[in-house]
């Protein structure tokens, strides 16, 4: 084990096993920082001082950019302390606030996705009737319950990591054979029913409800022509759902069902372990590709961009009035 500062690349050098792995991780951070940063942190000034009237829609938007925000500030830290694994306390102080912020990313943009869904599919499919019990104040109480429901569901696992890591060496919980799997079977269990089934099974049925009622409406154009973009809003959050978050909770189920089964010593933990580190990167993807979905919920967000304009009450803020 490393116990000086190194850099990254001679961390890499001195251990040819993890040399794909450690250029993996600064490649993901580079692009994670490029792109992630930059276009959340466009998405947040562009809700914060242009937006004249928020919706429902904006809302979880405006939530989503900053889950995304705050962990793509994270992300260089926990791919510097992942590769150098420090055996001191800072690391660990250090650890545990990178997988509280890594929690609190995965649990807000897996709900505030989803609840950009089913705002969608009521919107388009039932605009009247969704009128007299879904608006505004409905919207903001759905934000505070889930903020509320980050904080307690990262408990569990911020009280774990002090409490049962009691070891100098900084690995996740998943990855050794050693950890008591009483905690870990219902805990694991736990985050893929919340984190990934409830919030896969919403989104994938307001997709398939906004899908069948456009092609019901092939005889009235002007209504079909209202449903394109939820439904390509919802397609949007689908599929950066899918390919952020089912790697890694798909991963996690395989790691827990091996130890399940294998007597130790268990020879493959280390490459599943591996694995399991990259898909859990590939969850920091999600800050990357949800500035597509402001993209698409929003028309003027992609002219924002292109029509530089300075905001007479906020000269950081680059906004198209649409006026001479």
């Amino acid at each position: 084990q490393m116990m000086n500062g190194t850099c990254i690349i001679f961390i890499c050098n001195r251990n040819p096993k993890l040399e794909w792995y450690c250029y993996l991780l600064v490649l993901v951070c580079l692009f994670t920082l490029l792109t992630g940063f930059l276009g959340n942190i466009l998405a947040l000034r562009h809700y914060a001082y242009c937006m004249k009237t928020w919706t429902t829609n904006t809302i979880f938007l405006f939530n989503l950019a900053l889950c995304d925000f705050t962990w793509t500030l994270m992300v260089p830290f926990s791919v510097y302390y992942n590769i150098q694994k420090f055996a001191i306390y800072f690391s660990q102080a250090f650890y545990q606030i990178t997988r509280l912020f890594f929690s609190i990313n995965i649990y807000g943009s897996v709900y505030f996705l989803t609840l950009i869904s089913f705002d969608r599919y009521i919107g388009a499919v039932h605009p009247i009737s969704s009128l007299t019990w879904w608006d505004k104040e409905k919207a903001v109480f759905c934000t505070i319950g889930v903020w509320i429901f980050i904080v307690f569901a990262s408990l569990p696992e911020i009280y774990y990591t002090v409490a049962a890591r009691r070891q100098h060496d900084i690995i996740n919980y998943l990855d050794s054979t050693e950890e008591p799997l009483q905690f870990a079977m219902p805990f694991t269990f736990s985050k893929i029913v919340l984190r990934f089934v409830i919030p896969a099974t919403v989104i994938f049925t307001c997709y398939v409800l906004t899908l069948k009622a456009l092609l019901q409406l092939s005889k009235r154009q002007q209504r079909r022509n209202r449903l394109v973009r939820p439904l390509l809003l919802i397609s949007a959050a689908m599929i950066v759902f899918a390919v952020s978050f089912t790697p890694y909770h798909v991963m996690m189920m395989v790691i827990l069902i091996y130890r399940i089964n294998c007597q130790p010593p268990c020879g493959n933990i280390s490459t599943l372990s591996a694995i399991y580190k990259v898909t859990e990167i590939i969850c920091s993807i999600n800050s990357c590709l949800d500035p597509i979905i402001f993209t698409i919920a929003n028309k003027t967000f992609y002219q924002r961009i292109k029509n530089i304009k300075c905001h007479p009450k906020c000269q950081y803020c680059c906004c198209l009035t649409g006026r001479v």
